[in-house]
């Protein structure tokens, strides 16, 4: 393992930081990444453990490919380049169920004949 020491200057204080390995895990839920698969896809990071970070390549383009009978969805939390990755951790892409759309269709009988109503 390799090491490394940060001096926090506020805190006068020094931080050994080891180097550590994190996989995040990717899922979609009711359809497909936008690349057509619907498996997981995982990233193995590795560095130190305060520079573990996804990359914009890391995060699968994702939101057109619904099952039938749904729609785009949404992250239950939105990967970011941003967000330091301290565990092993899982984002997960659901798509959202489509509402069924219901109608009343009502015929009505005029004088013994089919009413038409435009």
């Amino acid at each position: 393992n390799l090491a490394r020491v940060n001096f926090d200057e506020d805190t006068k204080a020094f931080t050994l930081m080891t180097t550590a390995g994190r996989t995040v895990t990717l899922r979609v839920v009711n359809g497909g990444w936008d690349d057509g698969t619907d498996g997981d896809k995982t990233v193995e990071l590795s560095g130190y453990a305060d520079e573990l970070h996804l990359s914009e390549a890391d995060i699968p383009a994702v939101g057109n490919k619904p099952s039938s009978g749904y729609k785009a969805g949404s992250w239950d939390v939105s990967p970011d380049t941003a967000r330091l990755i301290t565990e092993d951790t899982t984002y997960t892409y659901s798509y959202a169920e489509k509402q069924a759309i219901r109608f009343t269709v009502t015929f009505k009988v005029v004088n013994g004949a089919w009413a038409l109503q435009v």
